[in-house]
């Protein structure tokens, strides 16, 4: 490509396996994501960051007008140690163009017949206590010298990342989602 980046092109519905972390820093995909039949087990298939971007084609842009279509980054993270990488890639993207960045982690709410029966009081309380004393932490890691926030919200993390991107008007979401060796993708 005219930049120096190495472009990959293959049919979205084989998967995402090939793109591996130490390989590449950041998957590009457009919104067409949405139209594949498995779309979960695509993204889950890759350790790398997953740029998703908007579907309509806006022409060539220059790097100032980014700025203005972006709005703002967000970052879901599931405070593995994956979240560092993945916080760095979105960093250079929210540096490059001047935006603001948020750190998004989801508690998910405890759903098992166990749990529910101990009535464990403060059992979420703690939980989101520690997920904020560690988003906090890998916010402070991050250094980003620009606008920055770390958001902890509470159910289920899809509809959560999106009520966040949709909310603080963000114009793109960098996330990494993986799977076990041992259950699959």
């Amino acid at each position: 490509m005219r930049a120096g980046v190495d472009v990959i092109q293959q049919d979205i519905e084989t998967g995402l396996g090939m793109f591996h972390a130490p390989s590449f820093d950041v998957v590009v995909l457009s919104m067409a994501i949405q139209m594949t039949h498995r779309t979960e087990r695509v993204l889950r298939e890759t350790t790398t960051p997953v740029l998703v971007t908007p579907p309509q084609d806006p022409g060539q842009i220059r790097l100032e007008d980014g700025k203005q279509l972006i709005g703002r980054i967000i970052v879901p993270v599931d405070l593995s140690a994956a979240s560092a990488h993945q916080i760095e890639v979105a960093r250079g993207i929210a540096s490059a163009l001047a935006v603001p960045l948020i750190l998004v982690h989801v508690v998910e709410p405890l759903r098992s017949r166990f749990a529910a029966r101990l009535h464990l009081a403060g059992i979420d309380g703690d939980r989101r206590a520690e997920a904020e004393d560690a988003l906090q932490e890998l916010l402070a890691r991050a250094s980003y010298p620009g606008q920055a926030e770390a958001l902890v919200a509470y159910g289920d993390p899809a509809e959560e990342i999106a009520k966040v991107a949709r909310d603080r008007q963000a114009g793109l979401v960098v996330m990494v989602l993986h799977g076990s060796p041992l259950l699959g993708p």
